[in-house]
C-alpha cells in the first residue's frame, strides 16, 4: 500500500512539473542543450528565414475549428526541414472569440532552402480555393561551432 501511494505522489509530481514546462531525466545522459525555437505567426506570413541546423521552427496560427476550417500542410518542405509535430490549443479561459491556436513544429534537419505552405481550408471541400494561406520561405544553415 505504502509503495503504490510513493509511485502515486512521484507520478503526480512528475505531472505537474512536466505542465509547468520543468522535464525530469532519469536516465545517465542528459543532453547539453535545448534547441533554439523559432516562433512564427501569422503576422509574418511571406517572411525570408534563416534557421540553423537543429533549429526549431514554430508556426502558430489561429483557426476556427467549430466552422469547418483549419490550416493543413499542402506544400511539405523538402526533408531538410521535417515536420515532427501537430497540437491544436484552445483558447484561455474567459476567451469567447471561438479560435484555437493550430501548432506546426518543424526541425531543421540539414542545410539548403525551403518552403512552407499551409492553407486555411475546409478538408472536405474538394477543389475549393483556400479561405486564407500562410507560407514562409528561406534556408538552414551549419549551426556555428563553439
Amino acid at each position: 500500500m505504502a509503495v503504490s501511494v510513493l509511485m502515486m505522489m512521484m507520478m503526480l509530481m512528475g505531472a505537474v512539473l512536466g505542465m509547468a514546462g520543468v522535464s525530469l531525466s532519469y536516465g545517465d545522459s542528459v543532453p547539453a542543450s535545448q534547441p533554439q525555437i523559432t516562433v512564427i505567426n501569422e503576422s509574418d506570413n511571406g517572411r525570408k528565414l534563416c534557421l540553423k541546423r537543429g533549429e526549431i521552427l514554430e508556426v502558430r496560427l489561429q483557426a476556427q475549428f467549430g466552422t469547418g476550417y483549419r490550416w493543413e500542410l499542402r506544400k511539405p518542405p523538402a526533408s531538410r526541414l521535417k515536420l515532427i509535430g501537430q497540437s491544436v490549443e484552445s483558447a484561455p479561459p474567459g476567451d469567447e472569440s471561438g479560435y484555437e491556436t493550430q501548432v506546426f513544429r518543424f526541425e531543421a534537419r540539414s542545410a539548403g532552402n525551403f518552403t512552407i505552405r499551409l492553407d486555411h481550408v475546409r478538408p472536405w471541400e474538394a477543389g475549393i480555393d483556400p479561405l486564407k494561406t500562410f507560407s514562409v520561405s528561406g534556408k538552414i544553415v551549419k549551426a556555428s561551432a563553439k
